[in-house]
């Protein structure tokens, strides 16, 4: 129930946004573009996707059933990327590669309805990803370095069940968006998830810090933690799994549900609890 009244609420509020903006409908017909482009190790998805064809009734009726932006992505040593998109929709599409980021956007002003939105990238490395707007992005290979930022924003998916090696590990989740990070294996690892979002953590490292804030939850029960910091608040949920010692505060209707045997620090205020 909190997530659907989220939603309606943040459709409420993109509405005049929605209605203003120039909406490109696909015709159906597929076109897909193999394209060359300089080497990258970030990626940014800035995408205004929407079901609504001018009919602002359908933008409620609808909503859930939005149409996605697909990105499967590979560390295979080479560059490479392929869209496939409606032919009217694509000359609507940003893509370049600028100081080792690939972007791929909407042009300004304008959102899409595409019939199928698939992308696939390889590259050497990846190091950073931003992605937001009814984009789903996969990680289908393993990846290793020293550093991994993920910040996920406004609907957006990121997903891998591959093993993420890393010695400083940051994800950053808000506003109605997914995370599920099923091997994570990282030194320091830091994670936050805001306003309704999801996020979903399982591997181990030695330092973790996590926060959640305004509806949202962190589900990190099999991610094994040395030493954890966990903080929730306004109705968020954190779950860990702590191994010598777990520092934690929880207030304003949150939780924060624990399993080992660490060494405790507890804070809890106005509703907040922390437990086994």
């Amino acid at each position: 129930m909190k997530t659907k009244a989220f939603v309606l609420c943040l459709i409420l509020a993109l509405l005049p946004f929605t209605i203003m903006a120039e909406v490109i409908e696909g015709n159906g017909k597929l076109v897909t573009k193999e394209l060359s482009i300089h080497p990258f190790d970030a990626i940014r998805i800035d995408m205004s996707v929407t079901n609504n064809n001018g009919n602002w009734k359908k933008l409620f009726k609808q909503a859930s059933q939005t149409a996605k932006v697909n990105f499967s992505y590979q560390a295979t040593g080479k560059t490479s990327l392929r869209i496939t998109i409606d032919e009217n929709i694509y000359p609507s599409l940003t893509v370049k590669v600028d100081d080792g980021q690939l972007l791929i956007k909407t042009k300004e002003g304008t959102q899409i309805r595409p019939t199928r939105f698939d992308i696939v990238g390889t590259s050497e490395s990846l190091k950073k990803v931003d992605v937001s707007g009814n984009t789903t992005l996969l990680i289908n290979s393993d990846l290793r370095g020293e550093q991994f930022t993920a910040n996920v924003s406004t609907g957006a998916s990121l997903k891998s069940e591959n093993a993420l090696t890393f010695v400083d590990c940051d994800i950053d989740a808000s506003t109605g968006c997914e995370v599920e990070l099923k091997q994570l294996n990282c030194d320091n690892l830091s994670a936050s998830a805001s306003t309704g979002c999801d996020v979903k953590l399982e591997g181990k490292a030695d330092i973790a810090h996590l926060a959640a804030s305004t509806g949202s939850a962190i589900k990190a029960s099999k991610l094994t933690v040395t030493d954890a910091q966990c903080d929730s608040s306004t109705g968020s949920s954190i779950s860990i799994h702590a191994v010598k010692a777990l520092n934690a505060s929880a207030s304003l209707g949150s939780d924060i549900t624990y399993s080992g045997d660490p060494a405790t620090n507890i804070s809890t205020s106005l509703g907040g609890s922390v437990h086994k």
